[in-house]
C-alpha cells in the first residue's frame, strides 16, 4: 500500500512458455480498487531477468522495489554489459516510480546471494531458492528470508526451510541496496521481551 492508499499486488511463477530464460514477462504488478479485493487495472509484465519466483512490491520513500528469486539456469545468455549478471538463484530487485508502465521498471541488480554462497564463494550453508521482505524498525532495515539452517542444525535432509532475519544494507542517499548475503547468526536481539506486556 503506498503513502495515497492505493494497494498493489504483484504475482508469477515459473519459467515462460515460449522457453524464454532472460526476459520471460512472467511477473504482473496490477493496482488493487478500493476495496483491496479487486483489480482496478489491467496485468501489466514487469521484465524481471532470469524471473523464477517469490514476488514482492515495497514502497520506500516515493520508489516501488519489485524484488524476485531468479532462477538456477546458467548465465550465458546475459545480455547486459553496464550490470553484472545476478549469482545463481539469488535475489534481485527492481524499481519504478510508475508500477503499471512497463517499460519504467529499471533493473538494478542482485541485492542477497543465495544462502549457499557469499561473497567469497561458497558460505558453507545449504542451498536452496528463497523469498526475502524488507521491513524498517526503529530506524534498522532487515531483511527476512529463509534457510536450510536449522534443519542443517537437526540432521535433517528433506529440504525444509526455516526463517531468518540479518541486516539489510540499504543506502539511504539513493535507495540502493548493496547485495549481501545471509549469515549463520543472524541479528542481535533488540531488548528482552515480556510476554506479559504490549511491545
Amino acid at each position: 500500500i503506498d503513502e495515497n492508499g492505493t494497494g498493489w499486488l504483484t504475482f508469477g511463477g515459473g519459467n515462460a512458455a515460449d522457453g524464454g530464460v532472460v526476459h520471460t514477462n512472467v511477473p504482473k504488478v496490477a493496482r488493487l480498487g478500493a476495496d483491496m479485493l479487486s483489480f482496478d487495472s489491467e496485468f501489466v509484465s514487469i521484465d524481471a531477468p532470469y524471473f523464477l519466483e517469490a514476488s514482492e512490491l515495497n514502497y520506500i520513500d516515493g520508489t516501488y522495489y519489485y524484488t524476485y528469486c531468479n532462477d538456477w539456469q546458467n548465465r550465458s545468455k546475459w545480455d547486459r554489459k553496464d550490470i553484472p549478471e545476478p549469482p545463481t538463484c539469488s535475489m534481485a530487485y527492481m524499481t519504478t516510480k510508475t508500477p503499471l508502465d512497463a517499460d519504467s521498471w529499471e533493473y538494478k541488480g542482485a541485492y542477497f546471494y543465495n544462502s549457499g554462497q557469499n561473497a567469497n564463494g561458497e558460505s558453507g550453508m545449504r542451498w536452496g531458492n528463497n523469498h526475502t521482505h524488507f521491513c524498517e524498525f526503529q530506524g534498522t532495515n532487515y531483511i527476512v528470508h529463509h534457510t536450510l539452517l536449522l534443519e542443517e542444525l537437526t540432521g535433517g535432509t528433506a529440504g525444509y526451510r526455516s526463517i531468518m532475519v540479518d541486516y539489510l544494507p540499504m543506502n539511504a542517499a539513493d535507495g540502493e541496496i548493496p547485495i549481501t548475503a545471509a549469515t549463520r547468526q543472524g541479528v542481535s536481539q533488540i531488548k528482552l521481551l515480556d510476554p506479559y506486556a504490549e511491545n
